[in-house]
């Protein structure tokens, strides 16, 4: 495991250049990289929130080649918060309008 310094929003440059180090380094080993993905509790969070796992997960699938595994794993912020059922856009809305139905 190897912990990657990068600078605000430019992740997927050093998770790809280490990628490809190892794959020249160590031809035919399997490289595995681990993503974690925030899970949005709330439907507004992922309005607010960019995809930056999807497009890391997209651009190591392109450039990576057939020995290098991707694994989305989710994370959740708060167990509690994972544990709690979530609530539809809709009814979010009718609950703060006061609607029941």
């Amino acid at each position: 495991m190897r912990i990657l310094q990068a600078q605000y929003r430019t992740l997927h440059v050093p998770i790809l250049k280490l990628s490809r180090e190892l794959q020249t380094t160590h031809p035919g080993r399997a490289i595995a990289v681990l993503i974690p993905e925030l899970i949005k509790q709330r439907w507004y969070q992922r309005l607010l929130h960019t995809q930056r796992a999807r497009h890391l997960r997209d651009q190591l699938l392109e450039h990576g080649g057939s020995l290098l595994t991707v694994i989305d794993m989710p994370w959740y912020l708060d167990e509690a918060q994972a544990r709690e059922p979530r609530q539809s856009c809709a009814s979010y809305v009718n609950a703060e309008r006061g609607n029941t139905g």
